[in-house]
């Protein structure tokens, strides 16, 4: 195309779509189809495409970087969201700042106020804090200022964009295989009440129990850090009550290592003592015997996706704050058996009531 800057009309014609679909595909809508995201995309990398947003005159003083702010990089959910992220970004000519808070509120404010003193062009925070929490009123008058969106939590207030999986009907379609298989004394470790994640969770978890007649026993709910050592105390806990549960939902990979630990620690197996079922679904979850049955989240889409929702910020195309929903899938190997396992005698020895 000679010396010409490709332009999204290029790209439109040599992907035999419009010029929105372009515009929609390069911001990371999920209104398009995978086909044709593809099409486009390899469009985008034959005639070398970059767009150069920063050319729109939206801000002064730009500096090509976004900064994101996750939980716990060491947790491969939040390092493929990065992932997500930093392909979208470097698509359009952006480079990522990551920081990582440990889920510390302070340590994220602190983050914040650093990346803020970059100028970076906008932010994506998986926040630690509940979305309730007060930020200090000079933080949140330069926040104010910044493009922002959330990722797998949500944020402080609804002026804001974020881009979720749907914890709920993932957490549900965990704990109803769990109960097409027999279970009715279901044990739930979950993650901090005052997050989303950790909410929405239970939140799934209950409305499995009660569509399928099941009483919610709070006896049988844990509330860990999404951390292992938090998981296999509430295990280890879970595991003493009487009856104990013949089955555990635990929600998120880290706590089902802590789980794991507990269980054998205990001198009893997977699924022949008790059922697992987990939420995400990391490259050994496939590898431990017995596999793991687990709620798989489009992690790098989620991160994508993120990115496409700040982009629209940085355009001055948003219009309002969005909420994007992807949905979660139940992928069925060894951990849940096909049966009660050896625990249920003891739950039924206690009263436990189970489905025929």
């Amino acid at each position: 195309m000679g010396s010409r800057s490709v332009t999204a009309k290029d790209v439109a014609k040599a992907a035999g779509v419009s010029v929105a679909t372009v515009s929609r595909v390069v911001n990371g809508s999920p209104l398009v189809s995978d086909k044709l995201a593809r099409r486009v995309w390899s469009a985008v990398r034959r005639l070398n495409y970059r767009r150069n947003i920063l050319a729109r005159g939206l801000k002064t003083n730009q500096t090509s970087t976004v900064g994101i702010i996750v939980p716990n990089i060491m947790n491969t959910f939040f390092t493929a969201v990065v992932r997500g992220v930093e392909d979208r970004a470097n698509q359009q000519g952006l480079n990522v700042i990551l920081c990582n808070s440990d889920d510390n509120p302070d340590k994220e404010m602190e983050y914040l106020s650093v990346l803020l003193d970059r100028q970076v062009d906008g932010l994506i925070l998986a926040p630690a804090a509940a979305p309730s929490r007060h930020l200090a009123e000079d933080l949140a008058e330069r926040l104010s200022q910044v493009p922002m969106a959330f990722v797998d939590r949500r944020g402080w207030g609804d002026k804001r964009s974020v881009a979720l999986v749907d914890n709920i009907q993932g957490a549900y379609c965990a704990v109803e295989h769990l109960i097409s298989l027999g279970h009715r004394r279901i044990g739930v470790v979950t993650g901090p009440l005052d997050l989303t994640t950790g909410a929405d969770r239970l939140e799934g978890y209950r409305l499995a129990l009660a569509e399928h007649g099941i009483a919610y026993d709070e006896r049988l709910l844990r509330v860990a850090d999404f951390k292992v050592e938090q998981a296999e105390a509430s295990t280890r806990d879970l595991l003493e009550e009487v009856p104990p549960p013949t089955a555990l939902f635990v929600a998120n990979n880290l706590m089902a290592l802590g789980t794991l630990r507990a269980i054998r620690r205990k001198g009893l197996s997977v699924p022949d003592d008790i059922a697992l079922v987990t939420f995400d679904d990391p490259e050994w979850a496939e590898l431990v015997r017995p596999a793991l049955t687990v709620v798989a989240q489009p992690t790098y889409e989620l991160g994508a996706c993120a990115m496409g929702l700040l982009l629209d910020e940085l355009n001055g195309e948003s219009g309002c704050a969005r909420e994007v929903v992807l949905k979660c899938n139940l992928i069925v190997r060894e951990s849940c058996g096909a049966r009660l396992g050896r625990l249920a005698g003891a739950a039924r020895d206690g009263g436990d009531d189970r489905i025929a």
